[in-house]
């Protein structure tokens, strides 16, 4: 799926952080309070992302989901950043401390 993600990021640029931004991170709000299994899924998924050796997909994670989530979703941080892995963690606290 990265390598999916590798190939349309570089044809689209800013094509990707609108289907993420219109798709992903509602669907995001959807399933943390109402799947935790597809929750897992989905930020194992963006952990993956956060991993990419190519900057641009970790872009897309940090600019349009979990700056999104930072900003706007403040008083329900709890309930996405169990669901964070590592790199994730480290990503969403770079950001968090943009915003203070």
């Amino acid at each position: 799926m990265l390598n999916v993600l590798v190939e349309w990021t570089f044809y689209a640029e800013d094509g990707i952080h609108i289907v993420f931004g219109l798709v992903v991170l509602p669907y995001i709000k959807k399933v943390v309070k109402e799947s935790p299994e597809k929750a897992r899924k989905a930020f194992a998924f963006f952990e993956e992302m956060e991993k990419s050796n190519d900057s641009r997909i970790a872009e897309v994670l940090e600019f349009t989901i979990l700056e999104d989530l930072i900003t706007k979703e403040k008083a329900s941080m709890e309930l996405y950043s169990v669901y964070f892995g590592e790199e994730t963690k480290a990503a969403a606290a770079a950001i968090g401390n943009w915003f203070k």
